[in-house]
């Protein structure tokens, strides 16, 4: 669970930097703080392709629709490029990826306009999303505060955030 204070979140992450040295994946949900009735329509699976938890948020996104109340909701994959040029190798990765995982996803690769944030990208593509999935890096030792900074800037705006990280021995491997 999301932790109430800052300093909190800066220790839960000194915590998952142990439980990452033993192999173990770690999820940190975040849920809204006034929920109401939601309709459970969308799940957004932010892929980056560099910390090699994307195959356990997409299993994760997949695993949800399983559940009777998220059976409508469409899984949409995103990802955001440096430039025009990489747009089209990501869409082909992405279809290659959800065909061998046999998933169904709606895809959409953005292009990082220039002096545009990230977090500002993914404020405006998943406003709409009942669930985002988010990677989750392992910081160093002395930079658990500044990356919980971070968490709680791209959780705050946002339902409910699920930041993965996948500690598992075949990270990264559509199993």
């Amino acid at each position: 669970g999301w932790p109430g204070t800052r300093g909190r979140v800066g220790r839960l992450l000194r915590v998952m930097r142990a439980v990452s040295r033993i192999n173990m994946s770690t999820v940190i949900l975040r849920l809204p703080e006034h929920e109401g009735p939601a309709e459970k329509r969308y799940i957004d699976v932010w892929w980056r392709g560099k910390q090699q938890n994307g195959d356990l948020m997409l299993l994760l996104g997949h695993l949800l629709q399983g559940n009777p109340s998220w059976r409508r909701a469409r899984l949409s994959v995103r990802s955001i490029v440096e430039g025009e040029e990489k747009r089209e190798a990501m869409a082909e990765s992405l279809a290659h990826l959800l065909s061998e995982a046999r998933i169904e996803a709606r895809t959409d690769v953005i292009v990082k306009p220039e002096g545009r944030e990230v977090k500002d990208i993914i404020h405006h593509a998943s406003r709409n999303a009942d669930v985002v999935l988010l990677g989750l890096n392992v910081p160093g030792p002395g930079e658990e505060e500044d990356y919980a900074e971070h968490l709680i800037a791209l959780a705050d705006g946002l339902s409910t955030v699920a930041f993965v990280y996948n500690g598992g021995r075949h990270a990264g491997e559509l199993i």
